[in-house]
């Protein structure tokens, strides 16, 4: 049913509540699971200290590939295939078109429902995009 879910991470503890989800269905289905992190496009610096922004890049796209290769840790462990990957891009269309262009069958996604109201109108809510943009099943966990 589900061959391959698609979990996004935004490098918190609170969206990492999702995985134990994610891991049961993806036990039950003997799904792939694909741990995505999306980055905000680092800004374009020309002339004096370029270079310094290359390696000041290349250190934070490596820190992501560690925190991803760490979650993924366990569940290995248990059994499952897991994948990481590491797009730049805004997170809310970064997940719903790599799930549309990747075969993805399931989006998890932990809900940030702890934002004032004035926040999620200024800033928007990722989950709730990929809720209203996506056509695949979307699992939403509520992070205690």
């Amino acid at each position: 049913m589900f061959n391959t879910i698609l979990v996004y991470l935004d490098g918190s503890t609170a969206s990492e509540q999702v995985l134990p989800y994610a891991a049961d269905i993806g036990q039950r289905c003997e799904s792939r699971i694909v741990l995505l992190r999306v980055l905000l496009p680092a800004p374009s610096y020309y002339g004096a200290g370029a270079d310094g922004i290359e390696v000041a890049e290349t250190f934070r796209r490596s820190h992501v590939h560690d925190y991803l290769d760490d979650v993924g840790k366990p569940l290995r462990k248990n059994g499952l295939v897991v994948e990481t990957v590491c797009i730049e891009g805004s997170p809310a269309p970064s997940i719903v078109a790599y799930a549309a262009n990747n075969g993805m069958n399931l989006i998890a996604i932990a809900t940030y429902t702890s934002r004032q109201y004035i926040g999620r109108m200024v800033f928007g809510s990722v989950a709730h995009y990929v809720l209203r943009n996506t056509t695949l099943p979307v699992l939403t966990i509520k992070p205690r």
